[in-house]
């Protein structure tokens, strides 16, 4: 496919989005100014089927916008996939097609059941760092994306960290944050411990330091959880180089935060990890 096929297709996706939002807008305000204002019968029901018409038909728009996105992404994956081994070497990473013990050990930790394809893994200061392109199903639902797994010397208590802005986006998602010293640190994420025990919130300050928060500073935000004896993240939803690369960049960034940790926080919260099959 063409670079100019590709800008054309996007053109047309958000053309369609933008149509459906602005009729989706106006159609029920002038069908409600219709009846509010007796404008007549033929006028009303006019607004009326525009309305329902549009309301009805933005899943069927939607998914035709969704499949010609899809279909672009798939015709450009060979490609991708093709830069990936000399990514890897770049970076100074192994690269093979699939690996079914990293399948397992991301199965594990993400609750599904899937395959890992694609797969980047070696060392990112001396920390073990498997990444590929994981395709799962997970309660009845197929999910894709690339899937980053960073080894913990020890295993430790659940953490998550997301970005501040996914927390004001889902304000019936919130739950107790640990606040930091670090405003800059507090205005871009949210750290969330397991339960809202003064023993959580001291972990969570324990284990994220000011050399781990100078780490996440250095890159944009995103979501990341300590699980027991990795920390996982969940990439992009497209496979290209591109985004191998940034994930790469989020997995240097995982690790000197790994690196800031203090001695004395592995040996108080933490416990023998078990082995993970997959990693290096």
């Amino acid at each position: 496919m063409s670079a100019e096929a590709d800008e054309t297709g996007s053109w047309g996706n958000t053309l369609i989005v933008g149509t459906l939002a602005v009729l989706g807008v106006l159609a029920p305000i002038l069908l409600i100014l219709a009846l509010a204002l007796s404008w007549g019968g033929p006028i009303t029901i006019a607004f009326g089927v525009l309305t329902a018409s549009i309301w009805g038909g933005i899943p069927l728009w939607l998914t035709v916008a969704g499949g010609r996105a899809e279909r672009k992404d798939a015709a450009r994956e060979p490609a991708e996939i093709a830069k990936l081994p000399a990514l890897a070497a770049r970076r100074g990473l192994s690269y093979v097609e699939s690996d079914p013990d990293l399948a397992g050990t991301l199965n594990r930790y993400w609750r599904s059941r899937g395959q890992a394809s694609h797969v980047l893994s070696g060392r990112i200061g001396n920390h073990p760092v498997a990444l590929c392109w994981y395709e799962r199903t997970k309660a009845g639902t197929q999910l894709r994306s690339l899937a980053l797994l960073i080894a913990l010397p020890v295993a430790m208590p659940s953490l998550e960290i997301q970005p501040t802005m996914a927390r004001e986006l889902a304000p019936g998602l919130r739950r107790e944050k640990v606040h930091f010293e670090d405003e800059k640190f507090n205005d871009r994420y949210v750290v969330i411990p397991a339960d809202h025990s003064p023993q959580a919130q001291r972990y969570a300050v324990d284990m994220i330091s000011q050399r781990a928060i100078d780490a996440l500073l250095s890159v944009k935000p995103f979501f990341f959880d300590i699980d027991h004896e990795v920390i996982r993240v969940d990439g992009s939803p497209i496979l290209a180089a591109d985004e191998v690369d940034k994930l790469i960049d989020t997995a240097v960034a995982l690790t000197r935060m790994i690196d800031g940790v203090p001695e004395f926080a592995w040996q108080q919260y933490g416990s023998p990890a078990e082995s993970l099959p997959g990693l290096p």
